[in-house]
This record gives C-alpha cells, structure tokens and sequence, in this order.
C-alpha cells in the first residue's frame, strides 16, 4: 500500500510543506532529525529544535497539553519581594527579626526532602509537587518572609516540579501518538513521536530517567522491522551507554539539612536500574546478531537478557562461557511479583509505567508479540516477536564472520528451567481443576488470567529466541528444551489458550518434525489448530499456516489422502484471505504437486507444479 510504501522511506512527505519554511529547499530527513536528537550533534541542534517544535504544534490539538496554564495545582511563580504579598505582610527591613517556629522548620524540611526524594530517585512528580505545596503552605501560615531561604528554595523547586511534571505528561502523551502510529504501521511518524519524547525526557528529566531505555527500545524496535540494523543497533548501544552513564543512582538528593544547605551528595547505591527495560535491549541486540549470522554473540546477548530478567525476578542466573559453567539458585516457586520488587521505600514497575503508560497486564503487541506466518519450501513457520517477512528479507544481509564451531553453554536439558520450573506444570493443572468446577462464566473470566508479570513473558519470548537459534544450528535437543520452558513459561503468564502459546508450539511442532519425529509433531499441531480455532476462527491466516503444516505431517506420516484434503482445504482458505495469486497459494500447490508425485499421479502432480509456477512468477517476476 501507499503508507508502507511511505513509511520505509527516510523523507516524510507530509513534511515537505509550509511547515518547514524555516529551512527551505531542504526536506525532512528523518535519519538526520534522530542523529541529532538522540545522539546530540552540535551542528544540527538548532535544525532539530525547530524541528521538534514544529512536530510538537503539529500534535497538539490531538493530544490535551499540559502548560502553565493547565490547573495542575496552583503553579507559583517567584517574584520580587514588594513587602505588599499576602504570604508576609511585613517590610523588608522586618526579616531580620523573624522568628522560625522550630517545629514548623522541622516539618517544611521533612516535606522537602520527601519532595526531592520522589522527583530525583522514585521519579513520582505528582506527590513531589504535593509536597512542595504543603510545604508551602506551612511556611505560609508561620508567616514566613517570601525571601526567606527556606521560602525561596521552595518555590524554585516548585517551579521545576511542575515543569518536570508538565514534561513528564506531554511526552507520555506523545509516546501514545507513537504507540498509535506504530499499530497502524506509520512507522517514520511513531520514530518522530518517539524521539521528540525521549528529547523532552532526556533534557527536562535528565538522562538517568529509566523511560529513556524504554523509548530507545521502541524507537530500535522499529528500525529492526524498517530493516535498519545498523541504526537499531546503535540505538540499542545509546541504551546501554545511557543506563550506565546514567545510573538513577547517581542522581543527587538534594536533602535539605538542618542548616537549610542542599547537599550535594550522591542519592544511597539503590537497585533501581532499568533491569527489565535492559533486557529487552539485550534481546533485540541478539535478534540482529542473529540476522547478520553471528549465532555464537546473538546466543551472548539472549544470555544477557535472561541475566537481567533474573535479576529483576531475584534470580542467581549466571552463565560462564569459558568454563562453560552454570549456577542456578532457585529459592521459591513462585518469583516475587512486580508489586513486590521495591526501590527504598517505594515499589517500582520498569515497564509501561515509566513511560506515563497503564501498567495493566493486557501485554500489547511490541511487549509479546502476536504470531505471523511465512511460507517455506515444505512447510510454513510460525514466528514471535516479527513479522512475517523479516526473516526472509534480512537472513544473509550484512553476514558476520562467525567461527565454524558454535559454542553450547548450556549442557542440561534443565539449565533453562530457573525461570519455570516443572513444578508450575503441576500448579496450571491445579488451577484448570479448580475452573472446571465453576461456573462457565466464571470460567470464562477466569481464562484470561495471568499469573506472570511482564518480566515472566519477557522471559519466555527470550526463551524462544533461543530454541529457534539452537534449531538454526542443528542443535535440537536444546532447542527442544528451550522450547519447552518457553512454553511452560508462555502457558502460565497467559494462558494456554493464546495466540502466543500457539505460536510456541507450532515452532516445537516444525522442530519435531525436523528431528523425525511425526507422530509427536502431528500431536502438537493438533493443539495449535485447537487455540488458534478457539481463539482466532477458522478463517484467519494463522489457521491457513497450521492446516498446511498438518498436512505437510499428514503426508510424511503416509497419509496421502487426508494431506490432499488439507491441502485443497489451505488453497480455498489462501485465495480467500490472500487473492487467487499471493505466493502462499503458489507454496501450497508445490507440497500438493509432491504428494501427488508421492502416490504415481504424475498428470495432477504436473498440474499443481504448474500452477505453482505460474503463481510465483506472477508474484515474484
């Protein structure tokens, strides 16, 4: 289509008018608008200001903007002292003789320092600004002079809170218009909301906010499905950079003393790092290693994500490639929750949250993915976290050196199992019992719990990203492990009726079948077909790719009747879903004009190989 078209391309031509008068003659350049914005080039900063204002007037009357005119709570603005102002009515030749009520100064102190700890350690700007207005008010009632350092550096910092705060909500607001635009697959307009909010952020919030890495992994989301692997990745190494020359830690507290001196040491050594946000960072790092064919360093980096996870779950997951070692300290069944993971005294969520988003569990499509399917020479593949075309059109693209002998950290088929132990098994059977003893509507609310957190299914998408690397490699018993932890672990944060689960299993089904083994691949495509016609009709494509794969079973296992039926049965669903000429018909033919083959029917074998040709070259040219 016409945005698809528009959308791989780096000039944006909705931007091509009157709104850039103020460089004429040059348009748009989204590749040289993010340099600048995220990686900070001199040069090019004046243009990249006035071009994140004119994309801000763009969006504004799509979005409510927070201003100094939005009621936020009764902004104060600090002026010179008159001696007339309601909060001291006295002149200033009066300070001198002022009084401080000790017990009020103790209380306008703790109130700020709770203030300054919720903005620049918890970054909670709502109960900051709070703060600073009660304080305010204390100091208001003990009729403090307004030029009182107590009373100055309370309202300057309540200036900056309202600004941080007002930051802090346009950009979410904008990271919204970005998660719309990407849906709807205008990829270059949610890269421009994107980074026109990770800009706000990174000057008004500074560069330690743990949002930053979670924009940058949506803008290097994107550049991997535009198939800018070398701009994804740098933007990943931004990420990296970023969490570790900006640790929240290093943020200072800026307490308030007895002696009204702002400190300026260093906030306490607080875990609070972006530890799921890394994760995925790690992940998606190995995703382009694994499209370049560097397996051994895309295996490097899925470790690395699983680090992370662990840690944030509280985990002792450590992999020592040189000894080939691997230590694992399980302490509980059952992980800590989100809820439970705390900073100080104050619980926080690395995900959506962090960003101004929901922190519902209702796992949107860039977090797990939804399952796509890309046709094969004897089968289809069923893939998670990427669309369908990805694979075929970047697999050999800028291919690394890589050393002919893979190295296997992993030599337990149970090293993966730190993350779902077995025992969950046990405890999904359980709660399945208990369901099948209620009500149907009750089972019905019930179905679409989830028992993990954000971390578990970053977890279990990692996993898979790791058992199709072993596939790759021929390596399948790890694969088949990786494969079922993955699972294991997919069943119990969503469920085992969701399309993510299916997907999982459609992927150890094709490996099953690689390995051999027929009849345990033509069980498991059984349980594919059965979510993914519950869930999704029997008239969506991700039907289409599972009927054909049975079929492809069908045929190996010498069912050569039932695999022809199947076959029609996919072709009348393609043409349906895709147009009598979309290169799917043309796979589908091909595997009938081989089974046919199979059984001596050469006329019908000939026919279909024709059609298929005949497809492919309309398709494909």
């Amino acid at each position: 289509s016409n945005n698809n078209n528009n959308n791989n391309n780096d000039t944006d031509e909705n931007n091509n008018n009157s709104n850039n008068s103020s460089s004429p003659g040059r348009s748009f350049s989204l590749k040289r608008f993010m340099k600048g914005a995220l990686f900070g080039g001199k040069r090019d900063k004046d243009e990249v200001d006035a071009e994140v204002k004119r994309e801000i007037e763009q969006v504004k009357h799509e979005i409510v903007w927070e201003s100094t005119e939005t009621d936020t709570g009764g902004e104060i603005v600090v002026t010179q002292h008159n001696g007339n102002n309601d909060l001291n009515k006295s002149s200033s030749s009066n300070i001198v003789t002022f009084q401080e009520d000790p017990q009020t100064r103790k209380e306008v102190i703790k109130l700020l320092n709770k203030a300054r700890r919720a903005q620049y350690v918890h970054f909670r700007y709502e109960y900051a600004v709070k703060c600073y207005l009660k304080a305010l008010d204390l100091l208001k009632q003990a009729e403090y002079p307004e030029d009182h350092p107590v009373a100055l550096r309370t309202f300057v910092a309540l200036n900056h809170a309202h600004t941080v705060l007002d930051s802090y909500k346009n950009s979410a607001h904008i990271v919204k218009m970005g998660m719309k635009y990407e849906d709807a697959g205008e990829w270059v307009r949610a890269l421009k909301m994107y980074t026109i909010a990770y800009r706000i952020r990174s000057e008004v919030l500074g560069r330690g906010h743990p949002s930053l890495v979670v924009l940058l992994n949506l803008l290097g989301n994107i550049q991997i499905q535009r198939g800018e692997l070398e701009e994804a990745m740098q933007i990943y190494e931004l990420a990296l950079k970023d969490e570790d020359e900006h640790d929240p830690s290093s943020s200072p507290t800026t307490s308030v003393d007895d002696n009204d001196s702002v400190e300026g040491a260093k906030a306490s050594n607080t875990p609070n790092r972006a530890l799921l946000a890394r994760s995925v960072t790690y992940r998606d790092m190995g995703i382009i290693y694994e499209k370049w064919g560097d397996h051994e360093q895309a295996l490097s980096m899925y470790h690395k994500s699983l680090d992370f996870l662990a840690e944030y779950k509280q985990i002792n997951f450590r992999v020592h490639s040189s000894s080939a070692t691997f230590e694992v300290d399980f302490p509980s069944l059952n992980p800590p929750p989100v809820s439970s993971v705390t900073v100080g005294e104050q619980q926080v969520l690395e995900t959506a949250s962090s960003i101004g988003m929901e922190s519902a569990m209702d796992f949107p499509s860039r977090t797990t993915a939804t399952a796509n399917a890309t046709g094969g020479d004897d089968g289809m593949e069923v893939l998670v976290g990427r669309s369908s075309e990805q694979d075929d059109l970047y697999r050999g693209k800028r291919k690394k050196e890589s050393k002919s002998k893979s190295v296997t950290i992993f030599q337990a088929s149970s090293d993966y199992d730190v993350f779902f132990p077995p025992e969950l098994d046990e405890e999904m059977r359980r709660q399945r019992q208990a369901q099948d003893k209620k009500s149907k509507e009750s089972r019905r609310q019930q179905s679409h719990q989830q028992n993990g957190d954000y971390a578990d299914v970053d977890a279990a998408l990692t996993l898979h990203q790791i058992a199709q690397l072993h596939r790759s490699q021929g390596e399948y018993n790890l694969a088949l492990s990786a494969f079922t932890v993955s699972l294991r672990g997919m069943k119990y944060c969503v469920g085992r009726n969701h399309p993510n689960v299916a997907a999982i299993l459609g992927n150890m089904g094709n490996l099953q079948k690689e390995m051999g083994d027929m009849d345990a691949s033509f069980a498991t495509y059984q349980q594919v077909l059965g979510i993914e016609s519950y869930r999704l009709g029997l008239s969506h494509p991700d039907v289409a790719v599972t009927l054909h794969n049975i079929a492809t079973i069908d045929a190996a296992r010498g069912n050569h009747e039932h695999a022809l039926a199947l076959y029609r049965q996919v072709i009348a669903l393609q043409r349906n879903l895709f147009g009598v000429n979309h290169v799917a018909v043309a796979v589908t033919c091909a595997c009938m004009g081989d089974v046919y083959e199979r059984v001596g029917d050469l006329h019908e074998s000939i026919g279909c190989f024709e059609e298929a040709v005949r497809i492919k070259t309309i398709a494909m040219g």
